[in-house]
């Protein structure tokens, strides 16, 4: 099953934290065959003025996604993974609402395991688990965690079809959190170029129309879009162009109102070359433009008018890098 595919579906709804990166491997990776990696991903945007203060805003992320396989045999396996990753706001912006200042520092330090089985009759289960604090002050109390559990059921249909169900509680998810939400998919492989995953509440395609193409399209609902074309111009080198919708949740500590996060929502068209030196290290940069672009401080998204701080478009850079063992 292809990597991309899994990981749409894992980051997008399953796991609300940072440590996306490292998760594709659950459902893609045969049972005891998993390799230990190391991701690591900084971001830069830099300043352009907030609407209505007198204000710019620039923003770096720092991240760092380590997977650790902790026992494999043919039948099963369990892992472990730790993921940080820190948000830098430089600025001085203020929740005009609130009139307190946007904290300057975000920092996302998560753990979490899987253990997967392979069953008699073919099927695969599986459960996952996360422990993590998004917040400018982790763990200062109970209201700063973020708690994640998902059961997982993979029913092969032939070698190349299967059916996906699983059973999810979340405390920071976008939307419904803490309310345990159930799902199915069916993944479709009618050839080898092309690979379907459809369900509820998400879907995603792969197709490579040629050998040195292929177009890639997520959605999850409600507001996670990921589209990207490819050009494979050499077997360890591509370049791509894409489109992400995405957004991210946070805790401010001492807030008034322990129901409420901190939003960020944005959206990027970017650019960028992808080399794989060898199976054991790949470099990935890219440079964009980010829009519409917004924070706010409220229960969900129907709060988006309170306390919201906009941000000018601007331009972002960024560089990924991946080891594996």
């Amino acid at each position: 099953m292809n990597r991309q595919i899994i990981l749409f579906l894992l980051t997008g709804l399953l796991w609300p934290g940072s440590a996306h990166a490292q998760r594709g491997w659950f459902w893609g990776a045969p049972i005891g065959r998993t390799e230990p990696s190391v991701d690591y991903e900084v971001s830069y945007s830099p300043g352009e003025s907030v609407h209505g203060q007198d204000a710019d805003l620039a923003q770096t992320d720092y991240a760092v996604n380590i997977l650790i396989p902790v026992e494999q045999t043919e039948l099963s396996d369990w892992h472990v993974w730790l993921g940080f990753r820190d948000t830098w706001y430089d600025t001085s912006a203020r929740f005009p609402d609130q009139d307190i200042e946007l904290p300057d520092h975000f920092y996302q330090p998560e753990i979490g395991g899987a253990w997967r089985r392979q069953l008699n009759n073919g099927w695969m289960s599986g459960i996952l688990f996360s422990l993590g604090s998004p917040s400018d002050k982790p763990f200062d109390s109970f209201e700063e965690y973020s708690i994640g559990v998902t059961g997982l059921l993979k029913t092969p249909i032939d070698d190349q079809n299967a059916w996906l169900f699983f059973l999810n509680y979340a405390s920071n998810r976008e939307f419904l959190r803490h309310v345990p939400i159930p799902g199915v998919a069916r993944l479709w492989q009618p050839r080898n170029e092309l690979r379907a995953l459809v369900g509820i509440p998400f879907a995603q395609i792969e197709w490579q129309p040629r050998d040195n193409w292929s177009l890639d399209f997520s959605y999850f609902v409600p507001r996670t879009i990921h589209a990207a074309i490819s050009y494979h111009f050499l077997p360890e080198a591509r370049f791509y162009t894409r489109f992400d919708w995405d957004n991210t949740r946070f805790f401010r500590s001492r807030r008034d109102n322990h129901d409420h996060r901190l939003f960020h929502y944005q959206k990027q068209v970017s650019a960028g070359l992808k080399y794989e030196f060898n199976k054991t290290c790949s470099v990935d940069g890219y440079a964009g433009f980010a829009f519409d672009r917004f924070m706010f401080e409220g229960e969900d998204y129907d709060d988006r008018g309170r306390d919201r701080i906009d941000i000018k478009d601007g331009f972002i850079f960024g560089l990924q890098g991946r080891l594996r063992f």
